[in-house]
């Protein structure tokens, strides 16, 4: 990083939004996912809407019918959103 510049994290003025394509980053490994974790690293003013929760676990079901994910994985994903949102 050069001298004097920010993290990513400090350039982005806050409250963060975060959809659900980026909450879904964070827990499965996609295309920018380091991206979306470096834009959130350290942060305390990310906001999801209510309606993420659910489209969250939308996705994760079309995943697992897909045949994409394991169901389980699908569960341990929604246990830990709804721990982190706590």
């Amino acid at each position: 990083m050069p001298t004097g510049s920010k993290p990513a994290w400090q350039r982005v003025a806050g409250p963060l939004y975060v959809d659900t394509s980026a909450l879904l980053k964070l827990y499965f490994p996609e295309s920018d996912s380091s991206t979306v974790n470096e834009l959130l690293r350290g942060r305390r003013d990310a906001v999801i809407s209510q309606l993420a929760i659910t489209e969250m676990v939308s996705a994760l079901a079309r995943r697992c019918r897909q045949g994409a994910l394991e169901p389980d994985a699908a569960v341990e994903a929604h246990a830990a959103l709804l721990s982190h949102i706590e």
